[in-house]
């Protein structure tokens, strides 16, 4: 038995902006609420470790393996808790382009194992809030970003953020 999470949301950016600040693993605690601190290396069969929070401050830390790293195109990682079997979780961001600065980000995780029922208690309510904020956290970075980099190349200058 699996279950998941999905998410999508649209973002006003091109892939390559939105890939830039997944990858920066070091500035997510400026932008992110649910993956508090990611470490590691992207790239296929290496180990990340990370620190996500679900609400009501429930935080935890976590390792995974990096599973599929197709720069502006995906990234997926699986963890499990102590075997596969007991409880294992796949980890998904894909980016798929719409128009030049335009793309879909599917977010969500693949849930299998036997603590599932249980994990799934907490994991069906909490969830999909913390997925679904933390798109919005990347839309506001990406789409902040890409407006600024637009001003600039218009030649704006000051401003209050």
């Amino acid at each position: 038995m699996a279950l998941s999470i999905d998410t999508a949301i649209e973002i006003a950016a091109g892939p390559q902006r939105v890939w830039e600040v997944l990858e920066e693993f070091a500035r997510y605690p400026e932008w992110n609420r649910f993956l508090l601190r990611v470490d590691g290396r992207l790239a296929i069969g290496a180990q990340i470790r990370f620190r996500f929070e679900l609400p009501r401050g429930l935080r935890m830390n976590a390792t995974a393996i990096v599973l599929k790293f197709e720069p502006a195109r995906e990234l997926r990682w699986a963890g499990c808790l102590l075997w596969p079997w007991l409880f294992r979780a796949e980890h998904y961001f894909v980016i798929e382009p719409l128009a030049t600065e335009r793309v879909r980000f599917l977010h969500g995780e693949s849930f299998s194992g036997l603590l599932l029922p249980l994990a799934w208690l907490v994991l069906r309510r909490q969830g999909p809030p913390v997925y679904e904020q933390m798109n919005a956290d990347l839309k506001h970075r990406c789409e902040r970003t890409t407006q600024d980099a637009r001003s600039n190349e218009n030649g704006a200058t000051g401003g209050v953020r």
